[in-house]
């Protein structure tokens, strides 16, 4: 395997690692709450869980809480 193909599969597992931390109920409220906005990270497997705790749907479009 060359070298930029093992940097770009560590990217993509950090990647993945760091959005499974980031995808959760708690996350996505605190976003919310400090008006952050969200721009689709997650994945349709860990949007869900995201948008939960202020009853967003998952199609929704951007917004922040403010």
């Amino acid at each position: 395997m060359n070298s930029k193909r093992l940097v770009a599969l560590t990217w993509q597992a950090g990647r993945e690692q760091g959005l499974i931390e980031f995808c959760q109920p708690l996350r996505g409220f605190r976003v919310g709450e400090s008006g952050g906005y969200y721009d689709g990270a997650c994945n349709s497997n860990l949007e869900p869980a995201f948008w939960m705790p202020l009853g967003w749907a998952p199609n929704s479009t951007v917004c922040a809480v403010t």
